[in-house]
């Protein structure tokens, strides 16, 4: 059984050893540019998701910016990883004795997240000078340079069903972020188990302007067009990428794969707008706009990702400091 067979039917393990040996395939697959590999690729980027946020969660207090600065610094990494594989150097480095995990996750992502979140805060800095390179090499591309074909874009970050559980809820019962994290992550929860049946019993009231008989139904169709609208927004940023063939400069391309990753990073963790929400709920937009940003900033207190495994992000206290 192939690496490229196991990335499309096997659901990532839960038990550490087998999703470290998991994720090391998927590596070893793309850094070998085996049959398959963008496919594999793709998997493991929805693979790491968990370890990169818990990463960067676990180093906020040296990110600026708060949850926007976490969602920039997620965004830039990603689309580092991207170029640098783009580039062939992203896993040249890596040994497949070693957690690729801790390899991606490490010092570098966090620095890449940092220093992408403080030129968020201070534009008049600009510029790329300083960032660092998975193998120690500087970015290669100018910003005046013309690119003639079109850059590969950042591989999906898409939701998959059942792939998260809601964590064990605490004696004052359900919270209004757990219906939130119901209506975000709707698809891909484990309604079936525990506190997934409480919090579901939370939902009718929660969606007032949908039937209550029929609200997983609704929410759905919800996600579905979410999904599709997003879809679109991503399309017209490739097609702008794309120039009909022609290309874009550096500068231009790196700015459109970023719009590309944040869209993928909504996909996967709040795909339902405050208007849609708006809609479904009947409480005002301003209050859904609240209820959006709590929630990203909440999210990892409320869910556990089905492949969130902590003990892949150990590393030295201070490295990043």
């Amino acid at each position: 059984m192939g690496p490229f067979y196991i990335a499309c039917i096997m659901p990532v393990p839960t038990d550490p050893n087998e999703r470290r040996i998991y994720l090391n395939c998927l590596a070893t697959q793309v850094r070998d540019r085996e049959d398959q590999w963008e496919a594999a690729w793709e998997a493991l980027i929805a693979g790491l998701m968990p370890d990169l946020q818990s990463l960067l969660r676990r180093h906020q207090h040296i990110i600026p910016g708060g949850q926007e600065g976490l969602d920039e610094g997620m965004a830039e990494v990603l689309l580092y990883w991207q170029k640098k594989l783009s580039e062939g150097t992203l896993l040249r480095p890596w040994r497949s004795t070693s957690p690729v995990a801790a390899y991606l996750c490490g010092r570098i992502a966090v620095n890449i997240a940092r220093r992408r979140a403080i030129k968020m805060q201070s534009p008049a800095l600009g510029g790329e000078d300083g960032e660092l390179a998975m193998d120690g090499n500087p970015p290669s591309l100018s910003s005046s340079e013309n690119c003639s074909t079109t850059n590969p874009v950042p591989a999906k970050v898409m939701p998959g069903e059942g792939v998260c559980t809601f964590r064990p809820i605490a004696s004052q019962g359900v919270s209004q972020m757990h219906v939130v994290a119901g209506l975000q992550l709707f698809p891909q929860l484990n309604w079936e188990q525990d506190p997934g049946p409480a919090v579901a019993a939370q939902m009718p009231p929660f969606l007032a302007r949908v039937d209550a008989r029929s609200w997983r139904k609704e929410l759905s169709q919800a996600h579905d067009q979410a999904q599709a609208h997003l879809g679109k927004r991503e399309q017209l940023l490739r097609d702008q990428l794309s120039n009909n063939g022609k290309g874009v400069s550096a500068h231009q391309a790196a700015l459109l794969e970023k719009k590309i990753m944040k869209v993928r990073v909504e996909q996967r963790l709040r795909p339902i707008s405050a208007l849609e929400m708006e809609a479904l709920t009947g409480v005002s937009r301003d209050t859904c706009d609240k209820h959006r940003s709590r929630f990203l900033k909440q999210h990892t207190n409320l869910v556990r990702w089905q492949n969130d495994n902590e003990s892949c992000l150990s590393e030295e206290q201070g490295e990043a400091s």
